[in-house]
């Protein structure tokens, strides 16, 4: 509820395309410098979508991200849910979530 009363939601483009460039730099750098070493630990963002959530539209956002991340910089995964995803598919979440940090 927070992230709607208080978070920006729409038109946040620049602000994603900074997280983008960052992520691009650390991981264009090589392993011993500083920009490599105080990046993302996986140098990507994962994002969890529901195929049929009819809020936010997967594809649209699957989209907008990479356009504003880079490809290379993000980790998409749509499951079978709808908007509640992390309430209709828990353990996908967490499978999902644990193979990005590599945890498995």
């Amino acid at each position: 509820m927070s992230s709607i009363r208080y978070a920006p939601i729409r038109g946040q483009h620049a602000r994603w395309r900074v997280i983008g460039e960052r992520l691009s730099a650390q991981n264009a750098a090589p392993g011993d410098t500083v920009v490599a070493r105080e990046g993302l630990e996986q140098g990507k963002v994962l994002v969890l979508l529901g195929v049929r959530d009819r809020v936010v539209v997967a594809d649209e956002v699957a989209a907008d991200v990479e356009a504003v991340l880079g490809s290379g910089n993000v980790d998409i995964r749509v499951l079978d849910a709808g908007h509640e995803v992390p309430i209709e598919r828990v353990d996908e979440c967490v499978g999902a979530i644990w193979g990005f940090w590599d945890c498995a």
